[in-house]
């Protein structure tokens, strides 16, 4: 999964994640990837990923991911 992550460095993508019994979709591009995990910065939408401002960074746990979506 590692692999796949990294051809999408620099991506805009939209994750599904899973917390326990909650889930989220995050709309993110994706920055870092490790061993188990992907570090994204996170969008509240399309229009604030093309702008500048504040940065929010997270990092998912591979298993917490349930699908990916180029945007």
């Amino acid at each position: 999964m590692a692999f796949r992550f990294r051809q999408l460095i620099g991506c805009l993508v939209k994750l599904d994640v899973e917390c326990g019994e909650e889930a989220e979709k995050v709309l993110a591009t994706i920055c870092t990837v490790g061993t188990d995990f992907v570090e994204v910065e996170v969008f509240k939408n399309k229009d604030k990923a093309n702008s500048g401002g504040k940065r929010k960074f997270r990092i998912l746990p591979f298993e917490s991911i349930g699908s990916i979506e180029l945007e």
